[in-house]
């Protein structure tokens, strides 16, 4: 399965994207339980 370059550069900026979100989210919500 090859996706046009600029399509695969987009899904891989979204993939980072949410992991900073899901990473961010992680360390606020250790922050508010402790």
């Amino acid at each position: 399965m090859s996706l046009p370059g600029d399509l695969r550069m987009d899904i891989e900026f979204h993939f980072w994207l949410g992991m900073s979100v899901l990473a961010l989210a992680g360390m606020v919500w250790q922050g508010i339980r402790h």
